[in-house]
């Protein structure tokens, strides 16, 4: 019976490598003959063409957001919107894990082994790998899709892997914890706050009209952000949400990793 079971796995294995070798073969000749199975249509229609109008016009600079990119172009002055939906969503989970673990905020976590010195060794090197990635997607946010969240989750994801291949209590001796996280994320969002109202502020120091989360300047309202370089614009309040945001995602869940898995073990390993 034993070998029947083994004979049915590898039966299983090879049908499911079977059916990936096919779906990547007929995917590769679809691609390289150009065949789509949905037919595409060749001619813009009315949206499309505002669209790329609006997006990079130099003959009407008042009405053109002056860049290639069509995703920021859309979202030029509508992409911090998203950014506050997407930190109020994370600040009142942060909020919520603190007021129903705040015994937890001060403790310190136990020792630890870790893993192999081999696996340290390796977790070292990519610790530097994943932190300058998520930097790169959260810098690369105001030119391309993703940003600063993206790139948050990111670096984050090297501090849970850290915290398993050493120990929390190696994070902890490195001054990684939950109080300094806790200021560490208030930080960033108080500079999101102070980039979301400077337009205001410096519109009611020279009288002029401005807007909250404004980026580019407009007719009614001169005061932006945005910069021109050569005969592009770059948005330069995306990139500072972007950094903002980085830097917030990335201590909002190694905070919340420091505090629930202190909690868990007190609950596993009660003293």
């Amino acid at each position: 019976m034993c070998w029947i079971g083994t004979m049915l796995l590898k039966l299983k294995v090879i049908g499911v490598l079977v059916v990936t070798v096919i779906a990547v073969v007929v995917s590769a000749i679809l691609t390289v003959n150009n065949i789509t199975l949905i037919p595409v249509r060749s001619d813009l229609n009315t949206l499309s063409k505002w669209i790329l109008s609006f997006s990079y016009n130099p003959l009407h600079p008042l009405f053109t957001a002056l860049t290639p990119a069509i995703v920021n172009a859309i979202v030029w002055d509508y992409r911090s919107i998203d950014t506050f939906f997407e930190t109020s969503v994370l600040f009142a989970a942060v909020i919520g894990a603190i007021v129903i673990y705040y015994e937890y905020l001060y403790e310190k976590p136990p020792r630890g082994k870790g893993l192999s010195p081999i696996v340290k060794s390796v977790v070292k090197i990519s610790m530097f790998i994943a932190v300058g990635l998520g930097l790169a997607i959260a810098l690369k946010g105001h030119m391309t899709p993703a940003g600063g969240f993206q790139g948050g989750t990111v670096a984050a994801a090297i501090i849970y892997i850290m915290s398993m291949t050493y120990s929390l209590h190696w994070l902890y001796i490195r001054n990684i914890r939950q109080v300094s996280m806790l200021t560490f994320r208030t930080c960033g969002l108080i500079s999101l706050v102070i980039v979301a109202i400077l337009p205001i502020l410096v519109g009611l120091l020279t009288g002029c009209n401005a807007y909250i989360l404004q980026n580019q300047p407009k007719i009614n309202a001169p005061i932006g952000y945005s910069y021109d370089v050569g005969d592009y614009r770059v948005s330069l309040t995306i990139l500072m949400f972007n950094i903002f945001e980085f830097l917030i995602v990335l201590a909002a869940f190694t905070l919340l990793l420091m505090i629930l898995s202190i909690a868990s073990m007190e609950k596993r390993f009660p003293e």
